[in-house]
């Protein structure tokens, strides 16, 4: 388990860090909370982006 802070996944997702506050709170984004400070789990954030992949219509 590697766990990251809200700056390391603003960075690695390239969103604000006031993004990541707001969907943390709406349980939209996988989080930690540890004594008040919100953290992440990488292989979590990374199954997160793969699920929010859309699929392309392959309609003709």
């Amino acid at each position: 388990m590697r766990i990251m802070t809200i700056k390391e996944v603003s960075e690695l997702l390239r969103v604000k860090e006031k993004t990541l506050y707001q969907w943390a709170e709406l349980g939209q984004i996988p989080c930690i909370k540890m004594n008040g400070a919100l953290r992440f789990d990488y292989d979590d954030i990374q199954k997160w982006v793969k699920s929010c992949k859309k699929e392309p219509d392959h309609k003709i």
